[in-house]
């Protein structure tokens, strides 16, 4: 089963960035990119002060893959510490893929 969490950016995940890092964060979800009438949107001029403003906006909507073990740990915590492995699996059998956004 090929199951992604996303979760928000938090601030520590662009402490230490290199321009090229924010670059490629921003890139993998380009659309999400506040788009001003009149102006451009993100461009080779965009400055590390910027992307990080936007990757931790929420209303933008960036985010990044959670951990493997998240997935498990969100189920259990949402069905009260229960898994149903069945419904799962009866899941999973209808889409190759599930992704989940979900607001912290």
């Amino acid at each position: 089963m090929n199951v992604t969490l996303e979760v928000p950016y938090e601030a520590n995940d662009l402490q230490d960035k290199r321009r090229e890092d924010l670059v490629t964060m921003v890139q993998r979800q380009q659309d999400r990119w506040p788009f001003k009438e009149g102006r451009r949107g993100f461009t080779s001029k965009t400055n590390m002060v910027q992307m990080r403003a936007v990757l931790l906006n929420p209303a933008c909507g960036f985010t990044k893959q959670a951990p493997a073990g998240s997935f498990l740990q969100f189920l259990r915590s949402t069905l009260g510490g229960t898994l149903n492995i069945h419904f799962l699996h009866s899941f999973h059998s209808t889409a190759s893929r599930i992704v989940l956004f979900v607001a912290l």
